[in-house]
């Protein structure tokens, strides 16, 4: 023990050092039983417990393994799991039950400490038993009393299943705690029985616990979700009342182990949410920054710039020197943008050979300053394995909120600054500047002019067809919306939607929208065309009053089937779980579809949307439109999780025939995209309806 011991010292030992850990041997030695092993498992030093429990003597045991005492109990991966956490550098702990020389069998609960040399590597382990025989006994006597008890039937159920009642000083504590999970926490019967919940769960916990069983003793149905032992886990608390005086006599609880679906959420964020060369945040995550420097920026009055960074000569690398290098290549610029700003500043990958740069509370000439020097940075010549390889860069500058309050214009303002520097030649920065106005007067204009866009008749509905991605029939369209502009002609609903939305015009537009798609449903039904109609609807729409009420009145009014009407809603929109329920179910009960839209772009919780009563959901176009690794793995999710939850799955975006293949072989179930046509006036389409055969219904 001592000689172990000195080997974890790197400094010499005082005399007093030296006699505290003999001392804390000889406390080991007279207390518990322990032996040490070399790395390789071989017995180096066993103490005389060690001996007498074991009826080994020490010369039996030195040089053998662990196995000389092996009952046989327990399996192979109870083993390969301990071997897996001390190799790794981790105590282990557990109980063992060990076989004597004369076959008597006792238990152990054991302890492993890894103890590591000089040089930080395993040199050897040290064990330190306690026998705990006869309590196993006790515990096993008492397993076979209850074995025909309610609680023996509790007790193996997967979840933690517990009671809590007020004793006679009206405290709540644990009348009963069984199942494996209630094992695993140590929270079974015989370890938390009379206990209170002050006694058994840290103050940390009690933060979230007491308020929901305070609420459960008052009649409330009640979850809760917690971290406990490196678990996440949910609580649901249910009152029990005495039939006879309808008092709350006990709360009866069960707790799940959430761990692993909390697990695989945060997969699929980072694999939605950070770029997978690079482990730069991507632009769905940068968006999600964006919004929320707008937020804070404009509650504190501050400004806040954005770097649009563009590799002029990537492409020029990767034919030449192939994706490889051009993969290094990346990771070697992204790596030096992140040693030339800021821990706060905001790197992120737009995609392909471009950067955004989010800097807060800078003002323009600083903002200036730092694309000064990232250009001067970059403009040098790399050195990637054996190559030198020499880039050029271009940068765009916008701020908020002298150029745009907007994120989507900030970006491409930015954008539009890159691409003047651009054009002036390579490594030049360009803040966005008046000249780029006329976007921002083209914006007011169409404000202006969408007021009366209704009432002069100059909205239009385009459909784009979904196809059944097995027989290619028609099963679908989507209404889009289309301005007719008198004098600018055709122009899409991303110009002027986000403006819509900002004024409320949104509301008048999107009844108008849901009224004509509807009627031309039930005019394509009597045509003997009855194919689904799907309808985007803003979040604006939904939180109107009366809402359900239109919807069930038009379907009324123009005697549609309400099958044949699905509504789109953004997965951003579900984040309000509790308002989107009630209103989703209120439309599911009248037999209209829902869909989620834009699918994976959000954060949607996995448990959350499995209580929406939805039908369908919508990949977003952004990961059809680039199958890479990271977009195929994120797709097969998706539409592995809809086939668990019963959904229907359709992808937008379809543009090439290699997408098509993709999405078929992995079982999607609808497609839609330029592949087949781009959205249609309503004449056009109605002729590619007649050409084309359709899906039946139900």
């Amino acid at each position: 023990m001592d000689s172990m011991t000195l080997h974890q010292i790197s400094t010499p030992l005082t005399t007093s050092a030296i006699d505290d850990l003999r001392n804390i041997k000889r406390a080991l030695d007279e207390s518990s039983i322990v032996a040490i092993t070399n790395k390789a498992g071989m017995i180096t030093y066993v103490n005389e417990k060690f001996c007498s429990i074991s009826q080994f003597s020490e010369d039996e045991l030195i040089g053998k393994t662990h196995r000389i005492i092996n009952s046989g109990y327990h399996p192979k991966s109870f083993f390969q799991n301990m071997w897996a956490t001390i190799l790794a550098k981790k105590v282990w702990q557990g109980e063992v039950k060990n076989r004597a020389k004369d076959g008597s069998e006792y238990w152990t609960s054991t302890t492993i400490v890894p103890f590591l040399d000089s040089n930080g590597e395993i040199n050897q382990f040290i064990s330190i038993r306690q026998d705990i025989t006869a309590r196993v006994k006790a515990e096993e006597e008492l397993a076979e009393a209850l074995r025909n008890d309610f609680q023996h039937v509790v007790r193996n159920m997967e979840h933690c299943v517990f009671k809590l009642a007020k004793n006679e000083k009206h405290d709540v504590t644990f009348t009963l705690s069984e199942g494996r999970l209630a094992e695993a926490l140590s929270l079974t019967s015989r370890q938390v029985y009379n206990r209170t919940i002050q006694d058994v769960f840290p103050s940390d916990i009690l933060v979230a616990l007491e308020p929901a069983i305070d609420a459960a003793m008052n009649g409330n149905y009640t979850n809760v979700q917690f971290s406990y032992q490196d678990r996440q886990l949910a609580l649901n608390l249910s009152p029990i009342t005495n039939d006879d005086t309808d008092d709350i006599f006990e709360i009866v609880g069960a707790l799940r182990d959430i761990t692993e679906q909390h697990v695989y959420e945060h997969q699929i964020y980072r694999i939605a949410h950070f770029d997978a060369l690079t482990n730069l945040p991507n632009r769905t995550l940068f968006a999600k920054k964006l919004h929320e420097a707008i937020q804070h920026a404009t509650e504190q009055q501050s400004t806040f710039g954005i770097l649009f960074i563009d590799l002029n000569n990537f492409k020029q690398i990767n034919d030449s020197y192939g994706h490889s290098t051009g993969d290094r290549f990346l990771q070697f610029i992204a790596d030096t943008l992140k040693l030339h700003i800021r821990k706060k500043d905001f790197l992120a990958r737009f995609g392909g050979d471009k950067f955004l740069l989010l800097i807060e509370d800078i003002d323009e000439e600083n903002i200036e300053y730092i694309g000064k020097r990232l250009v001067h940075t970059l403009d040098q010549t790399f050195e990637i394995g054996h190559l030198e390889l020499h880039t050029a860069i271009n940068i765009g500058i916008s701020m908020f909120p002298k150029h745009s309050d907007n994120a989507e214009m900030l970006l491409q303002h930015a954008n539009n600054a890159m691409q003047v520097a651009k054009k002036s030649g390579s490594n030049r920065y360009q803040l966005f500047n008046p000249e780029i106005q006329m976007q921002m007067q083209r914006k007011l204009m169409l404000e202006t002019a969408l007021n009366d866009a209704i009432k002069k008749d100059q909205m239009l509905v385009y459909y784009q067809p979904k196809l059944c991605a097995r027989t290619k029939n028609i099963i679908g369209a989507e209404a889009l919306l289309r301005w007719n502009h008198p004098v600018e002609g055709i122009i899409s609903p991303g110009e002027f939607i986000p403006i819509a939305e900002k004024n409320g015009l949104i509301i008048p537009i999107g009844q108008w929208v849901l009224a004509e798609s509807i009627r031309q449903a039930k005019i394509w039904s009597l045509l003997r065309h009855p194919i689904t109609v799907s309808v985007n609807v803003s979040i604006l729409q939904m939180t109107q009053t009366n809402f359900v009420a239109e919807v069930s009145n038009l379907l009324k009014q123009h005697k549609l089937e309400p099958h044949l009407l699905n509504l789109e809603i953004t997965e951003s929109l579900t984040t309000d779980i509790h308002f989107m329920t009630r209103i989703l179910n209120e439309l599911k009960e009248i037999g209209v579809y829902i869909s989620i839209d834009d699918f994976g772009t959000g954060y949607s919780s996995l448990r959350y949307l499995s209580q929406l009563p939805i039908h369908t959901v919508k990949i977003d176009q952004s990961f059809i439109r680039d199958l890479t690794q990271d977009n195929q793995s994120i797709i097969k999710t998706i539409i592995q999780l809809a086939h668990a939850m019963n959904l229907s799955v359709v992808a937008e975006g379809v543009e090439t025939e290699e997408q098509e293949q993709f999405l078929v072989e992995n079982l999607c179930h609808e497609l839609q995209g330029y592949l087949y046509s781009r959205p249609m006036p309503l004449n056009t389409f109605q002729q590619f309806l007649d050409n084309h055969p359709q899906q039946k219904t139900i």
